[in-house]
């Protein structure tokens, strides 16, 4: 199975034990089944130095995953400045007392440095709502980042200081989807001429504010993604 790629610069190799992760720590698990990969969620549950890992078992559609040992697995996690990636393999697999596997304990693993923002040209129908408003207004998402991102809307949004909500759909494997709601800053609004394809509009540069970690997971992976089909965009 192939692994996959990350956009980010200065990739070197370490030794698990010394990047100190954190136990409670989620970690992206990618699998290879029936000819397919397979995106799956867990926790980083502690590690047996030079012996094992100790991950949470992932649940697909409300029920555990089963594999077979042996199965090779790729992860990935995010430590916030960093993204770690390695190659491990399913040892044994428990469901009592509770629901829990055990990983190849890596070699090594691959340590790349993220950029403060890493931001991906998107385009995804969202719904923003400002201080004082009646009711949310439909929005485009053009630029997104885990800090923020940049917003076409018919009308300003409020103004600069001002904090919004902010809803929208993030694809995920599968072609499922997971909804983020976020309050977010306006920290810019620039008007936007008329072309021939689009009427004027404002595009609002936002930052957001107390986003959930499961939602900056969930944003990292997609804009990585994002980042390797296409060149990320300013605002």
């Amino acid at each position: 199975m192939q692994q996959e790629s990350v956009e980010p610069a200065g990739a070197h190799r370490a030794r698990f034990d010394a990047l100190n992760i954190r136990v409670g720590a989620r970690l992206q698990l990618v699998v290879a089944t029936f000819a397919r990969k397979t995106h799956l969620t867990s926790t980083l549950l502690g590690y047996a130095e030079n012996e094992f890992l100790i991950v949470r078992t992932p649940v697909e559609g409300g029920l555990a995953v089963r594999l077979q040992n042996g199965e090779p697995i790729d992860v990935r996690l995010f430590t916030g400045t960093h993204v770690v990636e390695f190659r491990t393999s399913l040892l044994r697999q428990f469901s009592a007392p509770m629901s829990y596997w055990h990983l190849s304990y890596p070699e090594a693993v691959r340590v790349a440095t993220l950029r403060a923002a890493p931001r991906a040209r998107v385009d995804l129908a969202a719904q923003a709502q400002g201080n004082g408003a009646a009711a949310a207004v439909p929005v485009r998402l053009i630029d997104l980042s885990t800090y923020g991102a940049k917003v076409l809307a018919p009308e300003p949004l409020g103004e600069r200081g001002q904090t919004i909500e902010l809803a929208f759909d993030v694809p995920r494997a599968q072609g499922a989807e997971a909804k983020i709601a976020v309050k977010a800053t306006i920290r810019a609004v620039k008007p936007i001429a008329a072309t021939d394809d689009a009427p004027p509009s404002h595009a609002h540069g936002l930052q957001f504010e107390n986003l959930s970690e499961s939602d900056q997971v969930l944003l990292q992976n997609f804009v990585l993604q994002k980042l390797n089909e296409t060149p990320a965009t300013g605002v």
